[in-house]
């Protein structure tokens, strides 16, 4: 469908039967339907213009992957999926993440490297990680290259008391 001004809507109508679906490097700024694809394990949306993602996912995916969108600030109303293990968002433009649903305890591993996140962002930040529940050796999150380091942060010695290995 054209929408004028050079852009062009694409539906795509699914019936998968596998369990990687991936929509990379094509400039979605929406996705809806997801939710309905069974046994759905890995979602691939990278290096598109998603601003925001609030859809519902399968119970079945372990892998969400949200690089390189233009997602300034992660906070889903809808509640991630309680088998969900990766979650990655690195090169996005992320300046504060702190979801108010709370993110499943299956999570091990959580990139927010190469954002926007500031000393300010981490703070803000807080009251995710002081929601979360302590699991031993529970996974790694990922800070690397972002405005300002996390290292000596309030949220990196919160992160750290709930299990985390946290990479500043």
């Amino acid at each position: 469908t054209d929408l004028g001004n050079g852009y062009q809507r694409i539906t795509c109508n699914l019936d998968a039967t596998g369990n990687d679906f991936g929509l990379a490097f094509i400039d979605v700024i929406d996705v809806q339907g997801v939710g309905n694809i069974p046994n759905l394990t890995n979602l691939y949306l990278y290096g598109n213009l998603l601003t925001q993602f609030d859809i519902s996912l399968p119970n079945s995916l372990r892998y969400l992957g949200l690089g390189s969108n233009q997602i300034v600030t992660f906070n889903p109303s809808i509640a991630l999926p309680s088998s969900l293990q990766y979650l990655d968002l690195p090169g996005n433009q992320i300046v504060t993440f702190n979801p108010t649903v709370a993110l499943p305890n299956s999570l091990n591993y959580l990139w927010l490297y190469d954002n926007q996140m500031t000393t300010a962002g981490y703070t803000a930040s807080e009251p995710w990680a002081n929601a979360m529940s302590f699991i031993a050796g529970r996974g790694y999150v990922d800070f690397t290259n972002n405005i300002n380091s996390a290292s000596g942060t309030t949220l990196e010695t919160i992160l750290i008391s709930k299990g985390w290995s946290v990479v500043p």
